[in-house]
This record gives C-alpha cells, structure tokens and sequence, in this order.
C-alpha cells in the first residue's frame, strides 16, 4: 500500500514526500466525487486549501439538472441555445447519456431529494430551461451532497484527507504529471502520484462583487498553464443576477429557482424590469438578466427581487429566508439584488473525462473547460457536469497504465522541494486582492471595451512588476499573490482576444457575434526544458504564452496533442 497522510490527524509526511496512486486537489463537489470513486480503485491523498464546507459547492442552492430519458433531446437544446453555438456536440451527449448514472451515485449516497407523496422526483424550472428538469433538496443541495459524501469518506480507508495546505506547483517529470508540491502552514512538502486531479474550482472571487469566498481565486488554473496545460475561454465568466446587495464578500446567492416560482425582477417602483427584455422573461439566461441589472446600476436605478408570489417561502426556501432575516432584509418586501460573479465557464483545457493536455493531469468541475457549457452555462448544469466527469475520469484513470513515480522522480521532487522557502503565506495580502478585485469589476466585469482592457492589464503589470521587487526571487514563484495576479492577467488577456460579443462576454466596442464561433485558447510558457518543469527557471510572467483564436473544434498546427484525442 503506497504511504499517505494520516486521515484523521492531518500530519504532513515523513521525510517531506508522500506517495499514493492518486492526488486529488480541491474538496469541492468535484474533488470529493472523484476521491470517494478512485478510493475504490486504489490509495488516494485529498488536498484542500480549506474546509469542504467553505467550497462554492457547499453552498448551492438550487439543484441539480436532471432530465429524465425522454427529455434529454429537450435539455440539449436548452443547453445548445444558452451555449451560444459554442457547446461540445460529443461532451454534450456523453454527460446527459451518463446523467442517470450520475443520479444514481447520489441516490446510493442518501441525498435527500425531494419527492411528492407519489414517490416521483420533485423539479423545479431555473432561467434558460423550457421546462422544469432540476431535482432539489429544499434550497440546499450544496450541502446536502457535500455532507454525504464527506459522510461516505469517513468510511472510506484508502482516502487520506489533508485540509489547509496549499497548491504551490504541479510537478512535472518526463513530460507527465506526477504530483505537486504544497504548503501547510508555512511548511512546505511534496506528494507524488500516478496521477493528478485538479478540482480546484474556478476564479470568480477575483471580482469584487463575487458569491465566492476567498478560495475561489483560480490558482489551480494559474499553475496547470505553468506546468504545461493549455488553457481555454477563460474570458467567459459567469455572473449570478441575484446576488443580495450587500457590502461583506461574499455576496449571499438567492437562487434562479425562486424565479422559477414565481418571483419578479423589478424596479422600485415595482415595475417587472425584464418583460420586455426576452421572451422568458424572469426566465430569461442568466447573462441578459445580469446584464440588464448591470446597465440599470449604470443609470443610476438599483434593483429589487420580489418574493411575494413565491407561495410557502419560509418552507420551499429556508436558506433564502434565513439569509435575508440575518441581513436585516424583510422577506415580504422585495429586497436589493446586484449581479455578482459566479462561475467560470472557461479554464483548463480538458476531455470529457478531464484530460488534459498535461499527460496524468486531469481537470474537474468548474477548474475544468469541457465545452459543456459553451459560453454560458445552463442553470444547474454545472452539478450535473461534476458528477458524470467524476464517474467519467474515474473509469477512464483506471483503465490507464501509469506507474508510480519513480526514484528519479522523487530525487528530482526533493530537490524542487529544498528550493522552496519556508514561512510562505496561506493566502494572499488583502491589499492587493482588493486592488485586484476592484479593478476587474471595474475594468473587465460584465461589459467590457478594449480601451478597459488594455488598462486593466497594464495595471496588472504593474502590480507584477511590484510583487517582484519587493519580494525575494526564490519566494516570488510560490507566493499566493504572483498566482492571483498570473489568473487575473490571462483571463484579461483572453477577453481582449474576443473581439465579439457572445454568451456571457459582451464588448460595447464589439456588440456583435462573429458568424463563425471561436475559443480562446492560452498555450503554456515556453521553458529551456518542457519534460523536466520541476527544474523551476524562474516565474512565468503571464504576458507569456501564445494565445490563440482557433475555430470551435479545431485545432491549430503545432498544438500539443493530449494522450487520447480531446473530443
């Protein structure tokens, strides 16, 4: 059995490395999914930089998609239309093929679904969807799913969980992945593994106005591009409509399914604001709500949710309704709303099954971009893509012939290990999370222009050319602030490349859509040797890289080719 960390105490290895056949980084939805599957299989070391609980998972309220057999032509086409011609033909019949699958992994961990007197499932309809295909647990199905699973690791031995303990760099030995290096606590060590599994979500807490907390900066996606891995579309950045408007981070979620049952969007003197914008009306996807709430605070004119026509509320919504009580809001009155950023659609290049382009590095859950979700994703979908990609990477891991690292690889990990300082920080200074959090809001939110733009990544710079005076050379590469800053500057950089208004990324200079769609793809820092990255050269500057705009399925001459053709 291969040496890992010890579950319940948390203790960092012997001798700076551990081995196990598996690492998982990230105890989200897709991290815990994924390590409860492959515990079955083998030994597994689960990393998180903190507790399940405080995941953007943990915290979903509405549901998760689940069409049943008869629907699935339907669920596609809802899901095509938001994806704004940009959705994965073959990724797209795949997940929804597999969707009962996924609900059945669920059922077997006792999520408590709801269910009329019948027996049947209960559903509820969210915006984009013709009809109502979610399944719910009350308005708490984050945490639902979260504490079963977590119920099922405490019975699962081949699982070893070290929470706290920060991504510092994925190893690379010979061209392949095989493991990282982490910090806890100011101490840094090394696991190694046959394979890597990143869920470690995506960056929407680099905005201001975000439903995220502090972990939702997208180091994960940052670091994946220095070792190796294309990344794809990560200007497509989600933003929920209905966020609470309030100033503390972060902004408290009120669920699309409260529209579903009857809630209005409107003004202040309680006119509907969106009749008139879309055909579905408080149904319509989540980008023209966000961006209609978005041009009204640009007037000057706030916006409210109406609750009042959501019949039994404290019931149906217990959440929502002790969310706004302990705000100070009155639920029979409607209450202030803002659009807040919620997911990341775009992030690292990945298969169906989480392959990336970085051979035994696979990428999960929101970290990952699939093409599932094209430009926009449908509401609740993303759960959906979470537990058939963790099936899906599950079958696919165990399948492949990959030998653990060997000595030469744990030679060279130990000496990546004794370049790296000790004392490094968890998280990164507030100051410049602020100043990064502020400027993207303000110069690459919900609309943006190249004028904004090409700002926004100046200032960057400058803030990159700071960090590195003032910091030691030898720290500057593991410091969480070069990696916020390196997530910050490639997502701008991706949306200067799109040069088109399309699904979630609008451009007042560009408001039109090309007629061909297009990705955005970021190809990884060149190095004196790409086989051997753990040999650290010195920090990557994200203004590195090529960038391409290739059209959608295709693949430009010279692009790495992953181990199994990307569909």
């Amino acid at each position: 059995m291969a040496k890992a960390i010890p579950q319940e105490t948390g203790q960092l290895p012997r001798g700076g490395v551990a081995i196990a056949d598996y690492l998982v980084v990230g105890a989200g939805a897709a991290g815990l999914a994924t390590a409860l599957c492959l515990g079955k299989r083998g030994s597994v070391i689960l990393m998180s930089k903190g507790s399940p609980r405080a995941s953007a998972s943990y915290r979903a309220q509405g549901g998760i998609a689940y069409p049943l057999p008869e629907e699935l032509n339907e669920h596609a086409e809802d899901t095509r239309r938001t994806g704004s011609a940009l959705v994965d033909e073959e990724v797209l019949r795949t997940y929804l093929s597999r969707a009962g699958d996924a609900f059945a992994f669920l059922e077997d961990l006792g999520v408590p679904f709801e269910r009329h007197p019948d027996g049947s499932l209960v559903r509820v309809r969210e915006g984009g969807y013709t009809h109502a295909r979610i399944a719910r647990t009350a308005d708490h199905i984050g945490r639902s799913l979260t504490t079963a699973m977590i119920h099922a690791l405490a019975h699962a031995p081949s699982v070893r969980i070290l929470p706290y303990a920060r991504l510092l760099r994925i190893l690379v030995h010979e061209g392949n992945a095989v493991g990282g290096i982490f910090s806890r606590r100011g101490t840094p060590f090394v696991v190694l593994a046959r394979m890597t599994f990143l869920a470690t979500g995506g960056f929407a807490g680099l905005f201001a106005r975000s439903t995220h907390a502090a972990h939702a900066l997208g180091e994960g996606t940052f670091l994946a591009w220095e070792a190796g891995a294309v990344l794809r579309d990560l200007e497509f950045v989600q933003f929920h409509p209905t966020a609470l408007a309030r100033g503390r981070l972060p902004l408290p979620l009120l669920t699309e399914a409260l529209r579903g049952s009857g809630a209005r969007i409107v003004d202040a003197a309680g006119v509907p604001l969106l009749e008139r914008i879309h055909p579905l009306g408080d149904l319509a996807p989540r980008d023209v709500v966000a961006r209609t709430l978005y041009e009204e605070g640009m007037r000057g004119r706030s916006a409210f949710l109406d609750l009042r026509p959501v019949a039994n509320l404290r019931q149906r919504f217990p959440t929502v309704w002790r969310i706004l009580r302990r705000a100070g809001f009155d639920p029979e009155r409607p209450v202030p709303v803002t659009p807040a950023a919620h997911y990341t659609i775009g992030g690292i290049l990945a298969s169906a099954e989480g392959r990336t382009t970085l051979p035994r590095l696979f990428a999960l859950g929101e970290a990952a971009s699939t093409g599932f979700h094209g430009a926009n994703r449908l509401a609740s979908n993303s759960l959906l893509e979470i537990f058939v990609q963790s099936l899906l990477a599950c079958e696919d891991a165990t399948r492949t012939e990959a030998p653990l690292p060997n000595e030469v690889a744990a030679h060279h990990a130990r000496k990546a290990l004794d370049r790296v300082p000790r004392g490094l920080p968890d998280v990164p200074k507030s100051a410049l999370l602020r100043r990064v959090r502020e400027l993207l809001w303000r110069r690459a939110g919900i609309v943006r222009d190249g004028t904004e733009l090409r700002a926004a990544l100046d200032e960057l710079s400058r803030l990159r050319q700071r960090l590195v005076a003032r910091a030691s050379p030898e720290a500057v590469p593991f410091l969480p602030d070069a990696a916020v800053l390196g997530t910050a500057t490639l997502f701008v950089r991706s949306a200067l490349a799109r040069e088109e208004s399309r699904g979630v990324h609008a451009r007042r200079d560009f408001p039109g859509m090309e007629v061909r769609p297009r990705h955005t793809l970021l190809l990884p820092p060149k190095r004196p040797d790409s086989r051997d990255r753990e040999t650290f050269y010195g920090f990557p500057s994200p203004e590195e890289g090529e960038l391409l705009r290739v059209n959608a399925k295709g693949i430009p001459d010279g692009f790495p080719s992953p181990p199994t053709p990307l569909p």
